[in-house]
């Protein structure tokens, strides 16, 4: 019997040992930049002396077929990829202390042997990284597990475009990763050599069996959305193009942010001159997606589709939504198709599936694709799902720590009281996990704290919950860091913490609303409160006329055209869905005086309206705005000047003599008819600028000192007599 030793500065040069009964024969090298170890009848491991990409890539230099490079813990930025171009295993010291940033690996063995990347942190600052992980066939037996990819554009990639060289699919698995904000997570396509004119072509070629490992394989893994998604990202988890198959299985999707997640999609065939062909294949199954959102969370444009048993809970969004994209192979339209058993919001979908508008989708429920699984005389049938787990998942044999999400958001917090949210810890591999969780904040006091028991023990492929509660007691942003401390690797879940808000309902009609100025007066407010230290945020029902990237909190209850009753209407259903405010902006009745509606009676309205909304919100603090006057509309400003403006301080003061907390902001004579837009009504930027100058003034003199509302004189604006 012999084993492989290693001649000093020879790394791979070989020679026969003969092994003596009893004896342990054990040859090491220590190189400049890494060392090998080998043990008998084992694989050479060949430890990296550093994160550094240089390392990393000497150590993989020297490795051969079947070796293990193992990084030791540490941080790194790369400038690039490092090219892995034999069947080997890299292996980090887990997703909490190896982390690379800037790069990443392209996996190319050119065999159909295990290849495999595990225990890396990939952490991106932003999106501009990209494609970080690159799987290129021909090999069927990649495996990506265990990693933590933070960021990034287009994460992790099987046979993409862009001159990789593939001579045949890639397929694989990828089990038991984090995924936080990707920008595209798992990008599935086949572009090979000899695709010609359209990528894709040859995978559309193969023989289309599901339930086999002829698939990338996603499986077990954590996928989390925040609100740093926004416009500017794809926010696919799963994208699939020109030839791509994959089986989503047993994976959770998290999303909290507001902007819309297209979780999956699978992108359809472009015209013939862009030589792009559609999606071959996506199987879809027993996934939880629990998506914030209230657009549509999965498109389908091309292919064939089998989806089950998925559960999914969102805010509003739409389940799948079937287009057709610009075809001229009608063969790889959606046919095929299958679907059933997935509940959308706690009922199971039945169907018929919404198609899109733009590119409505041309075929029919029971003629190209069935809300039931394959039945005899179908294609697919009978379909059975491949195996669980993937066969190249190894069965692991200690505790395995995986924690979802791996941050937490407490963004809107009230002005008093405590907010909850929960972290899952899961043991994914064998025996149990045993394990303590423990605090730190930037804060002190602190306003974190662990609420019940701190310790934890959970079996195989079993979890337990972890409750976080924030008690916001501090005028600045608050950072945690939740650290689980066990024998399956340990973990740890960052936590960020706004400040109290200072929540704001601003009420009334289009001038509320902005009409054409985006953010209207509310853009410039919140600039100047918050210039002054005011955490703030704007409540209501709508947020139309937004100013995205500027106004965080763009909400607010101002309709087009409304009179005084339509907001008494409107004001107890707005309210049951909004956070309770600190103040209400009220400003109302120019559409009252501009269709000459009752005009002797509008200030008992006003009254009624104001009366009202105190009693609905007892512990806001009222502020009504008198109107300016309208100089370009004669009529209606005469008419205001006469039945209206007059009286709103004396209706102010009484509510106030009568413990109503309500203030005026006098708005006379601040707009001008060049602050005006061409319909002689609505406001241009100088003129919401102006508004939000006096709102700012009278809010500013309740926030910082005024404990009871001053005379109407104190309110006037500097320079307009009363």
């Amino acid at each position: 019997m012999y084993i492989m030793t290693c001649d000093a500065g020879k790394p791979r040069a070989a020679r026969k040992v003969p092994i003596v009964f009893g004896m342990f024969i054990k040859a090491s090298l220590i190189l400049t930049s890494l060392t090998m170890n080998v043990s008998p009848l084992r694989a050479a491991i060949w430890n990296a002396a550093s994160v550094s990409q240089s390392d990393v890539s000497a150590a993989i230099v020297s490795a051969a077929a079947g070796d293990t490079v193992q990084i030791p813990a540490g941080t790194a930025t790369w400038s690039g990829s490092v090219t892995v171009n034999k069947a080997i295993t890299v292996a980090g010291a887990g997703t909490n202390s190896t982390q690379i940033s800037g790069g990443g690996f392209v996996l190319k063995p050119g065999v159909d042997k295990l290849t495999r990347l595990t225990g890396i942190h990939f952490y991106q600052s932003d999106w501009s990284p990209q494609y970080i992980v690159n799987c290129v066939g021909n090999c069927k037996q990649f495996r990506i597990d265990h990693c933590k990819f933070s960021r990034g554009f287009h994460v992790l990639n099987f046979n993409p475009n862009g001159g990789t060289g593939a001579t045949g699919p890639a397929f694989g698995v990828v089990d038991h990763n984090t995924f936080y904000n990707p920008n595209v997570a798992v990008f599935v396509v086949d572009v090979e050599n000899g695709d010609g004119q359209t990528w894709g072509s040859q995978a559309w070629a193969r023989p289309l069996t599901p339930g086999t490992t002829n698939s990338v394989v996603i499986e077990d893994n954590v996928f989390f959305t925040d609100g740093e998604i926004n416009g500017s990202n794809n926010n696919q988890m799963l994208y699939g193009f020109c030839g791509g198959r994959a089986t989503f299985r047993h994976n959770i999707h998290t999303a909290t942010g507001s902007y819309g997640i297209d979780s999956i999609d699978a992108h359809g065939e472009y015209a013939l001159a862009s030589g792009l062909a559609s999606t071959v294949m996506f199987e879809v199954y027993s996934n939880t997606f629990n998506i914030n959102a209230v657009e549509q969370l999965f498109t389908l444009r091309g292919g064939r589709h089998i989806w089950f048993d998925n559960k999914i809970t969102t805010g509003g969004g739409g389940f799948i939504q079937l287009w057709d994209e610009v075809h001229l192979l009608d063969f790889q339209t959606i046919q095929d198709s299958y679907f059933w058993n997935n509940t959308f919001n706690g009922a199971v979908e039945q169907g018929p599936l919404p198609v899109n508008p733009t590119y409505p989708y041309s075929g029919l429920m029971n003629v190209q694709y069935f809300m039931h699984a394959p039945q005899p005389g179908q294609a697919f049938y009978p379909y059975v799902a491949l195996v669980y787990p993937h066969p190249l998942v190894t069965p692991p044999t200690n505790p395995i720590t995986q924690v979802s999400p791996s941050s937490l958001n407490y963004p809107m917090e009230p002005n008093t009281g405590s907010t909850n949210q929960t972290i899952t810890i899961r043991n994914n591999g064998a025996g149990t996990l045993n394990g303590s969780v423990s605090l730190a904040s930037t804060s002190s006091p602190s306003p974190w704290s662990l609420v019940g028991s701190t310790a934890y023990s959970v079996t195989t492929n079993t979890s337990a919950t972890i409750t976080l509660r924030y008690t916001p007691t501090t005028s600045a942003d608050s950072l945690a860091t939740v650290r689980f401390t066990d024998n399956g690797g340990g973990a740890t879940v960052t936590a960020v913490g706004g400040r109290p808000k200072t929540y704001i309902w601003p009420l009334g009609d289009s001038l509320t609303q902005g009409h054409d100025v985006p953010g209207g007066y509310r853009l410039p407010l919140y600039q100047l409160l918050t210039n002054a230290g005011v955490s703030v945020a704007f409540v209501g029902n709508t947020n139309d006329v937004p100013a995205p990237g500027l106004l965080p909190y763009p909400n607010h209850d101002g309709y087009g055209g409304y009179e005084i009753g339509d907001l008494a209407a409107g004001v107890p259903g707005w309210y049951a869905n909004i956070p309770t405010p600190a103040y209400v902006l009220l400003m109302v009745g120019l559409n009252d005086f501009r269709r000459n509606d009752d005009i002797q009676n509008a200030t008992n309205r006003l009254e009624n309206l104001i009366v009202e909304i105190a009693t609905t919100a007892p512990s806001a603090k009222i502020i009504v705005a008198d109107l300016n006057p309208w100089v370009n509309l004669g009529v209606t400003n005469a008419a205001m000047e006469t039945y209206y403006n007059p009286f709103i301080p004396g209706i102010v003061a009484r509510q106030s003599s009568q413990g109503r907390k309500v203030y005026l902001c006098d708005m006379r004579g601040t707009i001008l008819p060049t602050d005006l837009e061409p319909d002689n009504t609505h406001c241009t930027q100088s003129g919401y600028n102006k508004m939000a100058t006096n709102w700012n003034r009278t809010l500013s003199q309740i926030i910082f000192g005024v404990s009871k509302p001053a005379t109407v004189r104190n309110f006037r604006i500097a320079g307009i007599s009363p």
